[in-house]
């Protein structure tokens, strides 16, 4: 092999370096894209099932406490 050949195949081996490096920024980027919608969407599901329970909550609240005090009446009432 020659010299000219060699400068050859490191210049070949050049161009295939950068389109390789070009596509893994590609697919760190869309890795990093789909991370961070990832997160967006974590953070929403979250915010989401939050509320419905604090709405499931504030309406079992109330029946639960109703029922306590029908628990209690009935206790008293009973001791008599």
């Amino acid at each position: 092999m020659n010299n000219e050949q060699v400068g050859e195949i490191k210049r070949y081996f050049g161009v295939v370096a950068e389109g390789l490096r070009n596509d893994i920024r590609q697919v760190a980027e869309g890795v990093t894209n789909v991370s961070e919608k990832l997160d967006r969407e974590i953070t929403a599901l979250r915010d989401e099932m939050r509320t419905e329970f604090n709405e499931v909550k504030s309406m079992t609240k109330f029946p639960v406490l109703s029922w306590i005090k029908e628990l209690d009446y009935l206790r008293v009432k009973s001791q008599h």
